[in-house]
């Protein structure tokens, strides 16, 4: 979704520079018209908040499974997620600046943007600007979030579930409130997001029963509805338009997870789909370095036609056709040399910090815990087989 979304909005279409920022209400011109309509489906923003619901409903899930005192949870808890997500990252937009200098000093006349400089760099691998890969902002949410989701479970833990409904609440309000975020970029539009899907993974068992059949489906076709055609009736960055997209992503992992097994999700246990919900990270973030290397090749091979001009859509998805499958390489490289190696020295530096802290000997009950805590919520309390595969797809290897 995120991929074809990023390639066929780069071009102006019926004169309209940024059409992915119209709404049914303003949009003129028929391949206007199809292109944001096609955007409806291969929704980018959709996407990313649709994995924000679904990250803190894998995170919940994970922390629940996990009994140990509060002090070592919260060292394995902060260890696993910088592990999971920054050495990727940093790495991705090192090699993006050394790939974006090679070709622009290489080749000037094709790639006619200014190298990142390197105070774009050092902001970027810090996360205060998004100067060399624009995707980046995502992954600061992300980090940023991790205190509040787990400050979340400890206001939960071994209290009624429904309590979670106050951290929801409150950072749902901040989405009007920015202050009460401090006013951090992108966090107070999107922190609400992490625990919503907290609340699902602690309601939604005790919801599930209550749901016939056809009221799941409704539910399910309802969410889908409002996740992918919010943005389009309300406004792009609107902020109506969030909300009402978290109601559908909420609505759609709900359903989905503690819903009845429903012949289309069946699609879900797919190889295709393991695939590419494992490698998904690696691929969200190297998708925008093969847009930058891969968008001049293609207009610079039609520079002879008028293409680009008429037909902006059809240069789009030939834009897409051209860089996602070396993306879908790039992403299965870096999962597997890059993140798993990652999430392991994770493990390593989690178990190094517990022993420190307790000063244990090397064969202690304790060292053996820390090795032994499950890394991921395999099965845990999701009720259908398709929930399941789509816990373990979206976590992709470990939280």
């Amino acid at each position: 979704m995120v991929a074809v979304f990023h390639s066929i909005h780069l071009l102006p279409v019926d004169g309209v520079a940024q059409v992915y920022l119209k709404t049914v209400w303003d949009i003129r011109g028929p391949q206007a018209l199809l292109t944001r309509l096609l955007m409806v489906v291969f929704n980018g923003g959709a996407a990313v908040s649709l994995f924000f619901v679904m990250s803190g409903f894998v995170l919940a899930l994970s922390l629940a499974r996990d009994s140990r005192p509060v002090p070592q949870l919260a060292r394995a808890f902060l260890t696993r997620r910088f592990f999971r997500i920054y050495p990727p990252l940093a790495l991705n937009v090192l090699l993006y600046a050394a790939a974006m200098w090679i070709v622009c000093s290489g080749w000037p006349a094709l790639y006619r943007d200014s190298p990142p400089t390197p105070r774009a760099i050092f902001d970027n691998l810090i996360l205060i600007d998004k100067g060399v890969n624009g995707a980046t902002w995502s992954l600061a949410v992300e980090l940023l979030a991790v205190p509040f989701i787990f400050a979340a479970h400890l206001f939960t833990r071994g209290r009624s579930p429904w309590l979670i409904l106050v951290p929801a609440i409150l950072a749902r309000i901040a989405l009007y409130a920015r202050w009460m975020l401090l006013r951090r970029p992108y966090l107070y539009l999107y922190l609400f997001m992490f625990l919503w899907g907290m609340a699902v993974a602690e309601l939604g068992p005790l919801l599930a029963r209550r749901v016939p059949r056809r009221a799941a489906v409704a539910g399910l076709v309802i969410g889908f509805a409002l996740l992918l055609g919010a943005r389009f009736v309300l406004g792009y960055w609107s902020r109506g338009s969030l909300a009402v997209e978290a109601i559908g992503a909420t609505l759609v992992v709900a359903f989905v997870a503690y819903g009845p097994d429903l012949r289309a999700l069946a699609l879900l246990d797919g190889r295709v789909v393991r695939f590419l919900g494992r490698t998904s990270y690696s691929f969200y973030l190297y998708h925008p370095v093969l847009l930058s290397l891969g968008v001049p090749l293609v207009i610079g091979s039609l520079s002879s036609t008028s293409l680009a001009v008429r037909y902006p859509l059809v240069v789009g998805l030939l834009i897409a056709l051209a860089t996602v499958p070396p993306t879908l390489v790039a992403g299965k490289l870096s999962f597997d040399r890059i993140e798993r190696p990652a999430v392991r020295w994770g493990r390593r530096v989690e178990t190094w910090l517990l022993e420190r802290a307790s000063e244990p000997t090397a064969g202690s009950p304790l060292a053996a815990t820390a090795r032994d805590v499950p890394q991921l919520p395999e099965a845990g309390r999701p009720s259908s087989s398709s929930s399941a595969s789509i816990t373990r797809s979206m976590s992709s290897g470990d939280v």
